[in-house]
């Protein structure tokens, strides 16, 4: 029995002292984690001055404002087709003809009625010049005999009363007639008319068969050869305007308001690695196109050159809808909002410590700003911002040091590759002098969100 008793005292002592051991072992774990955790680790760069800008990017292809497939108006065979793809025309330039017998038949029977009209038309005027003459001699007569008549008598009065009868009545149907030969040749100068528009639509309608190039522009496909015949629907050769290429490109809708003609852009293409391109915003349509609930309005870019640059091509495009030169910028990893407000950290002036800077005390207050530990938040007043950068409008100063805290995760070799300032020869973000030059926003996706603030 009392062996018994000591054997569970024995347990119970072992039971206890293991239980301590745990939770002092997790006690200390426990607080090793929050002095970890408490810790932050902070870099110090100096602001300074540079170039921002902002963009809103995205991806498209290339098309052609101007473009052409050329149709065969007219039934008939080709011929006169010289050209080869990748040849390169001038508008107005003749591509090939049709050949085609019953337009060339058209022409020569509306030449022929011409022709008949013309002379029906001069038979009619011979005849009209020679009634006017007979009109002429006939009324010569007739003043004659009526002169005579004044002093003719007996029988020699009546033969002249007879004859100026007669001359009379010819006058009278010789004026009839002069009057219908009018009214023929009108109507024979309709019926000319009407040959000759008779032959002009012929003839346009042979001129159909005279192909010509209606743009400037390169070969893209020849569909014909010499001796084909034309066929409704069917292009005989496509042409492409290549000065009239633009790159298409879907933006979102959140970006789309940013857009508008005539903001500059820079473009690359994947097929042409060592060459840069620029050009123009040219169009921006009004009516969105929504897959899968993302809605995108499609942005027309003029291309300042189109050298070495292929219809379809994919081409990134970056449009400049912003910027500023010479603004006072920071990292946007220096920017705290709190309550609607911004802040930056800045190095107390007693210790200018760019590592483990604890903000374990933050409470403390100072005047110009909250101080935690080694550092003081300021509220500033920003403007531009894209994602790496803020331009600074009030609060900071050009060369003053802010205080950039560093993922928990970053190690030393990181730290130490990315202090020393980005105003400096470091730079800020890996070899990036923070301080100079042109800073363009780096963008994942169609488009760039950044706003004025």
């Amino acid at each position: 029995m009392k062996k018994n008793m000591v054997k569970i005292i024995v347990i119970a002592i072992v039971a206890v002292v293991s239980i301590g051991g745990l939770a002092f072992a997790y006690s200390k774990y426990s607080s090793s984690q929050k002095v970890t955790a408490s810790q932050n680790t902070y870099i110090s760069m100096k602001t300074s001055k540079q170039n921002i800008k902002i963009n809103v990017q995205g991806t498209g292809s290339v098309v052609a404002e101007q473009s052409s497939d050329i149709m065969g108006s007219v039934q008939g065979n080709i011929s006169g087709l010289n050209l080869k793809v990748g040849d390169k025309v001038k508008a107005g330039q003749t591509i090939c003809t049709i050949s085609s017998d019953q337009l060339d038949s058209a022409v020569s029977k509306a030449n022929s009625n011409i022709s008949k009209q013309n002379i029906q038309l001069t038979s009619l005027q011979n005849q009209l010049q020679n009634t006017n003459t007979q009109l002429q001699n006939a009324q010569n007569d007739l003043n004659t005999a009526k002169t005579q008549l004044q002093t003719a008598t007996g029988n020699d009065a009546k033969t002249l009363n007879d004859k100026i009868n007669t001359l009379q009545n010819q006058i009278n149907t010789q004026t009839n007639n002069i009057s219908s030969l009018q009214n023929q040749i009108a109507t024979q100068n309709i019926n000319i008319s009407d040959a000759k528009n008779d032959l002009k639509t012929a003839t346009d309608e042979r001129s159909k068969a005279t192909i010509v190039a209606p743009i400037d522009g390169i070969v893209t496909a020849i569909n014909n050869q010499n001796g084909d015949s034309t066929q409704s629907g069917k292009a005989i050769l496509s042409l492409v305007n290549t000065n009239s290429y633009k790159v298409k490109v879907s933006v979102d809708e959140l970006d789309i308001a940013k857009i508008r003609e005539g903001l500059t852009a820079d473009i690359t293409f994947g097929a042409l690695k060592d060459k840069k391109f620029t050009g123009k915003v040219s169009t921006v349509s009004l009516v969105g196109t929504t897959t899968n609930n993302v809605t995108t309005y499609d942005v027309y870019v003029q291309l300042d050159s189109t050298d070495g640059v292929a219809l379809g091509m994919t081409a990134n495009v970056s449009i400049n809808v912003d910027g500023k030169d010479n603004a006072l910028v920071v990292p946007s990893e220096a920017i705290t909002e709190r309550n609607g407000k911004k802040y930056v950290m800045v190095p107390n002036e007693t210790d200018s410590s760019t590592q483990n800077v604890s903000n374990s005390n933050q409470n403390s207050q100072k005047q110009k700003g909250q101080t935690y530990g080694k550092g003081n938040l300021v509220e500033i007043k920003t403007g531009l911002e894209n994602e790496n950068y803020v331009e600074v409008l009030d609060g900071l100063t050009e060369g003053q040091k802010v205080l950039v805290m560093l993922p928990k995760s970053t190690n030393q070799s990181n730290q130490n590759m990315r202090q020393g300032g980005f105003g400096g020869n470091s730079g800020f973000g890996g070899g990036q002098n923070f301080g100079g030059g042109s800073q363009n926003k780096s963008q994942k996706g169609a488009s760039d969100n950044s706003t004025k603030k």
